[in-house]
């Protein structure tokens, strides 16, 4: 078992957890999982999109509220290539679904760099059954979770975490 560290967040509404802190170990764990699914063929589709919202409208189980076109961004991905391998993860900047309006997204572009730097350390790894290692993110990589109980108590506990004296900048007052 692998720890990645502690993520602070809240439930609301019931079974969706809303994070204060740790967004960034989560999505990469996401975006490695979406990476391993496209390199399966599919072995882990449900954990990309749960089969109800695969007869729905496709929301992926890792959601960004924050600016609708992270939002969208993140749909088109986990569906049109984490799941229907539509498009490469290397060729996202290409896709049809890829509008020019997500250049100027920090989240999309850092998770744009973050597939590339997924496929870097592992496309000359032959010897990796990417099925088992699927289930190796799945089964050992956990993280601590500290329930905030609330949305003030949260927002409280980010302006902590994230300040050292320093006032918090627009930006990242509204994430």
């Amino acid at each position: 078992k692998v720890t990645m560290g502690i993520i602070y967040g809240y439930e609301q509404p019931n079974n969706h957890i809303q994070i204060c802190d740790g967004q960034q170990r989560l999505t990469t764990i996401f975006l490695l999982l979406g990476y391993l699914n496209y390199k399966t063929k599919g072995a882990f589709n449900d954990y990309i999109i749960s089969p109800k919202e695969m007869n729905d409208d496709y929301e992926p189980h890792l959601l960004y509220a924050i600016r609708e076109s992270t939002l969208y961004f993140l749909s088109d991905l986990s569906l049109k290539c984490f799941i229907e391998k539509k498009t490469s993860p290397l060729d996202i900047k290409e896709a049809e679904w890829y509008f020019n309006e997500y250049d100027f997204d920090a989240s999309i572009q850092s998770m744009i760099s973050a597939l590339q730097r997924i496929d870097d350390a592992l496309k000359d790894n032959d010897h990796i059954d990417f099925v088992d290692f699927g289930k190796f993110v799945l089964n050992n990589l956990k993280v601590l979770y500290y329930d905030m109980e609330n949305r003030s108590r949260g927002e409280e506990t980010y302006v902590v975490i994230n300040t050292t004296g320093e006032p918090l900048s627009s930006t990242e007052n509204i994430k």
